[in-house]
């Protein structure tokens, strides 16, 4: 019986290790100041990081949009799988939002299974995940404040102007959920050359009570920044959890 629970807790502990370390979607623009008229190709990331990248499956893309200055959502056009297009017609802020297709992960004493718990055998824990990415891109030149959002349930905002960053400085984000100031949660931030294997991420910050945490620029390039959270499945027979995962991603000159 010892034997037995001292098994589960150590499955549980893996679970969960691994659900910490999970794949990441992200965006990344070939321009992210383009001018008016100018356009611009984002590419979709998935994997653990820019420097393990995973090839993104077919069917996997819930959608992908842009989100126009006046509010307005924008279909971009579709180059392949992981390419699309757009032009910004007008000066201002654009974010680019993509999400996976939502689904459950059980994990069990066999093994992970991409369903919920309905008929399954030894399950230790559920997760029903939503994975979301975002990025900003700034066409000409626009000096309205610098908070733009993607729409998405958890989402990290930045509240300096992204189109001006520079090495060694700072960033300052707020992570939300639901539109709310997130506290004490972990966002995870890593740059294009990283190679972290014992960790998976450069540097972690965690939010204050307001929600927001500055991240010290020490590398020029792309920037990826992550940040989760769970909440509680309303019906524990079917699953245990929710986990939302939001990535924003930047580039430094």
């Amino acid at each position: 019986m010892i034997k037995t629970k001292i098994l589960l807790i150590g499955l549980f502990s893996v679970f969960f290790a691994t659900a910490a370390s999970s794949h990441s979607l992200w965006l990344t623009a070939d321009n992210y100041n383009p001018k008016i008229g100018e356009t611009v190709t984002i590419e979709i990331g998935w994997g653990h990081g820019f420097n393990r990248k995973e090839p993104l499956k077919k069917n996997m893309l819930r959608r992908i949009y842009i989100v126009s200055p006046d509010g307005k959502n924008i279909v971009p056009a579709k180059i392949s799988e992981t390419r699309y297009r757009f032009t910004p017609a007008r000066a201002g802020r654009y974010a680019a939002g993509a999400e996976i297709n939502p689904g459950f992960m059980s994990k069990t004493t066999t093994g992970r299974v991409k369903r919920n718990k309905t008929g399954l055998d030894n399950v230790i824990n559920c997760m029903r995940f939503d994975i979301r990415a975002k990025t900003v891109i700034t066409a000409g030149e626009d000096g309205r404040r610098a908070r733009v959002s993607a729409g998405h349930p958890l989402e990290i905002v930045p509240l300096d102007d992204t189109a001006h960053l520079r090495k060694n400085g700072v960033l300052t984000v707020m992570a939300t959920y639901n539109g709310s100031p997130l506290a004490n949660s972990v966002i995870e931030a890593s740059h294009e050359g990283f190679h972290g294997r014992d960790h998976p991420a450069a540097l972690s910050v965690k939010t204050d009570s307001k929600g927001t945490a500055r991240i010290p620029l020490s590398h020029g390039g792309k920037w990826i920044l992550q940040v989760k959270h769970n909440e509680p499945y309303p019906d524990k027979a079917v699953c245990d959890n929710y986990m939302y995962s939001a990535s924003f991603t930047f580039i430094v000159k």
